[in-house]
C-alpha cells in the first residue's frame, strides 16, 4: 500500500514542482500546456515502471500481471474483454466531456468573475488562472500536430499508470479498493489548475475509466482517452463564421 501512495502523490508532487518552476521563471510560462503534458507523462510511465518493478511483483507473476493489463477480469475473456471495456470507455468520455462542459457554463452563469479569479501564487508569483490556463489549451488545440503528439503521449502514460499500473494489476488483491480510490482522486486533483468543474469531471472519467479497464485492461481507456482528446481539441476549432462568437464563450471541458 505504502508503495502506491507513494506513487500516486509523487505525481502530483512532480506537476506541483513543475508548476512552481514554470511560475518562477516567467518566459517559460505560456508554454506551460506543452510542458507540463511532457513531464506529466515521464512521470507516469517511470512511477508505472515502479510499481511493476517493486510492487507488484509480490502478489502475482510477470504473466499473470501482463494478462491483466491487456485483457482485464471481465466475464467474456480475451478480446471480448477489451470489445466490452471499450464500449464503457467510449460512453465514459462522452458522458464525462459532456457533464464537465456543463458544469464549467453553470459555474460561469452562476459567478461571472469565476472564470477570471486569481490564479494561485508562490513568493509572489502567480500561477495561471484556469481561463489562462482554457485558452493556452486552445490555443495548442489549433496545432493539430503537436496537440495530437501531446494526447498520444500523456493519455497513453496516464492510461498506463493510473488505469494499468494503480488499479488493473492490483485486481484480486487486497488493494483492490484503495487503487481504485486513489487512481481516480489522484486523476481528478492533477487537473486543479483549471477549476473545480475540470476536477469532478476528471473525477468522473476516473472512476468510469477505472471500470472499464477492470473489465478490458489498458487498450480500451488509451483509446478512448484518445477520444476524449478529440473531443477537446474539436471543441476549440469552430468553423470560421463562428470563430468571433466562439472565443467569446468559455472552453467547455479541458485536456486530460
Amino acid at each position: 500500500m505504502n508503495e502506491l501512495i507513494f506513487a500516486c502523490v509523487a505525481v502530483l508532487m512532480t506537476m506541483g514542482a513543475s508548476g512552481i518552476a514554470l511560475m518562477v521563471y516567467p518566459p517559460l510560462r505560456r508554454h506551460s500546456v506543452v510542458i507540463m503534458p511532457v513531464i506529466l507523462g515521464a512521470a507516469c510511465l517511470a512511477l508505472g515502471a515502479y510499481l511493476l518493478a517493486y510492487l507488484w511483483p509480490s502478489y502475482a507473476s510477470p504473466g499473470m500481471l501482463a494478462d491483466k493489463l491487456v485483457f482485464g477480469a471481465g466475464l467474456f475473456g480475451g478480446f471480448g474483454n477489451v470489445a466490452t471495456g471499450l464500449v464503457i470507455a467510449l460512453i465514459s468520455a462522452v458522458v464525462a466531456f459532456t457533464l464537465e462542459g456543463r458544469l464549467k457554463r453553470w459555474s460561469v452563469a452562476r459567478k461571472r468573475r469565476a472564470a477570471e479569479s486569481a490564479g494561485l501564487s508562490f513568493l509572489g508569483f502567480e500561477a495561471p488562472t484556469a481561463a489562462e490556463s482554457l485558452q493556452e489549451v486552445g490555443d495548442v488545440a489549433k496545432k493539430p500536430l503537436l496537440f495530437g503528439a501531446l494526447s498520444v503521449w500523456t493519455g497513453s502514460a496516464e492510461e498506463f499508470f493510473y488505469r494499468g499500473t494503480v488499479l488493473v494489476a492490483s485486481i484480486g488483491t487486497a488493494l483492490f479498493w484503495p487503487a481504485f480510490a486513489l487512481q481516480a482522486g489522484t486523476y481528478a486533483v492533477s487537473h486543479l489548475a483549471f477549476g473545480w468543474p475540470a476536477i469532478l469531471g476528471k473525477l468522473l472519467l476516473g472512476l468510469s475509466f477505472g471500470a472499464a479497464a477492470i473489465v478490458g485492461g489498458m487498450i480500451p481507456v488509451i483509446l478512448a482517452h484518445w477520444g476524449y482528446q478529440w473531443l477537446v481539441a474539436r471543441q476549440f476549432r469552430a468553423p470560421s463564421s463562428s470563430r468571433k462568437s466562439a472565443r467569446k464563450k468559455p472552453s467547455d471541458a479541458v485536456s486530460t
